[in-house]
């Protein structure tokens, strides 16, 4: 399973993440030539994210093959943390702000509706494509996987 957040290398910049898109790419290749179920896990919505880089990584999730995705927007800020400072920078959070009640980073130049409409839509068709907690159709399916005897990371199943 990989926490890759993005295949942008702006966004994974952005992000802090300490690889590219194409290590991204090399290190997918690896673990499915080992015979390894893959699974990537992608986080839209934080700094530096627009409708340009939400575009780039969604046209290079196609790339990727014999995989599950599993898409989220938005990115929840905690206490002394580098996107902390970054809101607080930006002005979206006061810097004594409380964080009690949880608050997300918004992005400047797209919105979270439009981050879900545009992945909901790619998504369409694709058993592999998870958009967030998969909704009421991936509980019916859990639900039917557990009936049958599967167990184990479900997701596994998915991979197409």
């Amino acid at each position: 399973e990989f926490g890759t957040d993005a295949l942008s290398d702006h966004t994974l910049r952005s992000y802090g993440k300490p690889f590219s898109v194409a290590e991204v790419f090399s290190a997918h290749d690896r673990a499915v030539a080992a015979g390894l179920n893959v699974a990537h896990y992608m986080l839209f919505g934080g700094p530096g994210e627009g409708p340009e880089t939400v575009a780039e990584t969604l046209f290079n999730v196609d790339k990727l093959d014999r995989t599950v995705l599993f898409f989220f927007a938005g990115m929840r800020v905690y206490p002394n943390t580098p996107l902390h400072g970054i809101a607080a920078r930006e002005g979206r959070l006061a810097a004594g702000g409380d964080l009690t009640e949880p608050f997300f980073y918004r992005p400047v130049g797209i919105d979270h509706a439009a981050i879900m409409d545009r992945i909901q839509e790619r998504a369409a068709g694709r058993p592999n494509w998870i958009v967030g907690a998969g909704g009421e159709t991936s509980a019916r399916i859990l639900t039917r996987m557990y009936e049958k005897g599967y167990t184990g990371p479900l997701w596994e199943y998915l991979i197409r």
